[in-house]
C-alpha cells in the first residue's frame, strides 16, 4: 500500500511538472505585464523569441521535407 501511494505521489509530481513546463500566455495587453520587473520582462522577451525561431525552424523542415 505504502509503495503504491509512493508510486502514484512521483507520477503526480511528474504530471505537475509536465504542465508547468508546457504552459504558454500569449500576452496581447501591455497593461497585463505593466508592473513587472526588467529581469522577468527580459527572461520573457528571451523566450518568445526562442518560441517563435523554434517554430520557424520546425516549418521550415517541414516545408523542406514536403518539396522534396
Amino acid at each position: 500500500m505504502i509503495q503504491e501511494l509512493a508510486k502514484l505521489s512521483m507520477k503526480f509530481s511528474e504530471n505537475v511538472l509536465d504542465s508547468t513546463k508546457q504552459y504558454e500566455k500569449l500576452i496581447t495587453d501591455k497593461n497585463d505585464i505593466l508592473g513587472l520587473p526588467a529581469t522577468a520582462l527580459g527572461l520573457a522577451a528571451q523566450a518568445a523569441t526562442t518560441k517563435v525561431l523554434a517554430v520557424y525552424i520546425e516549418v521550415k523542415v517541414i516545408l523542406l521535407i514536403v518539396h522534396k
